[in-house]
Order: C-alpha cells, then sequence, then structure tokens
C-alpha cells in the first residue's frame, strides 16, 4: 500500500530543484527549447502562473509517494488544468515513479490514487499530457482508461505531434 504525503512550504524548493532539471531535459528532447537557458525561462514562466502563493497557492497540490519507509515516488497534481480544455477536471503535471520501483504496479496505483482524489473532491475528470516519445506512459495511461483528446503539434513543426493531451471520467477502485 502506498501512502502520499504532501510536501510541506519548507520542502517546495527542494520539489523545484528536482523538478526543473527533469522537465528542462524534456523541452529540449521535444524540441520546444533550443537551450537550458530557454528551458528554465519557460518552466520559471509557468511556475509563477501556477503557483502565484507559491507552495501555499490552494489549488496545486504535490506529494512524495512511498511505500512504507522508501520514498517511491512524486505526484503533483492540480485541481484544474492550467490551460482551456474541453472538460472540466483536475490535472496530472507531474508523475515519476523512482526508476528501481517501475513494472511494480506503483505507478498503477498512483493514477488510481489520483482518480479517487477527484471523486472525493468532486472533480468529474482526470487529465494529463503524455509525450510522444513516451510511449509506455501512453500504453499504461489508455490501460487505465484516458483516451486522447487533442493531439499537439510542435509550433514549430505543424506535421510533428510532440505530446497528447488525454483525460478520463475518474472510477472508484
Amino acid at each position: 500500500m502506498l501512502e502520499l504525503r504532501a510536501i510541506q512550504p519548507s520542502e517546495f524548493q527542494e520539489f523545484c530543484s528536482f523538478f526543473y532539471p527533469r522537465y528542462a531535459e524534456t523541452l529540449l528532447t521535444v524540441k520546444i527549447s533550443e537551450n537550458y537557458d530557454e528551458a528554465y525561462s519557460v518552466i520559471e514562466s509557468d511556475f509563477r502562473y501556477l503557483f502565484p502563493e507559491g507552495k501555499q497557492t490552494p489549488d496545486q497540490h504535490i506529494y512524495n509517494v512511498y511505500k512504507g519507509t522508501k520514498k517511491v515516488g512524486v505526484l503533483w497534481i492540480g485541481d484544474r488544468a492550467y490551460h482551456r480544455t474541453p472538460f472540466t477536471q483536475a490535472w496530472i503535471y507531474y508523475i515519476e515513479v523512482v526508476p528501481e520501483y517501475r513494472k511494480k504496479g506503483i505507478g498503477t496505483e498512483i493514477l488510481k490514487w489520483a482518480e479517487q482524489y477527484c471523486i472525493e473532491n468532486q472533480i468529474p475528470r482526470l487529465g494529463l499530457n503524455v509525450f510522444a516519445y513516451n510511449l509506455k506512459a501512453k500504453k499504461l495511461y489508455e490501460h487505465l482508461g484516458f483516451e486522447v483528446y487533442a493531439s499537439c503539434p510542435h509550433p514549430n513543426d505543424p506535421e510533428y505531434i510532440y505530446r497528447y493531451e488525454m483525460s478520463k471520467v475518474p472510477q472508484r477502485y
């Protein structure tokens, strides 16, 4: 059984230090940013928008995920999507399972926890992005009932789909 523990305000900067380089690498991989300075600028802008009150922002929630005493992952979920979507939905901004704990059902458990979060908070849908190169994650999301509702073309190459937006109605487990 997993335990999700909300990070404390004092841990917010630690999360940022963990998240920024990972997301910067993704922005470089999908060619949204051309260099680290540009990637960090995009991330900083997003964070100012999403966390106007820092960690105290009421509709953004970051959890460390534990199995017993071991930290096995992290989840960042918002009570709303940061951009216009065709649905009212919570949004998974980031989910990661520590590499040595992958392929053990932990990602599935975290996603099911997020569904229960939506049900308990009367949020009718749960959405997320998946980058097109991350086929394993997309397959997991589809297995759990997420459906693609938008294929997002790259801003500089409309022929290239670089990410998908997916959503589902939460289920009770």
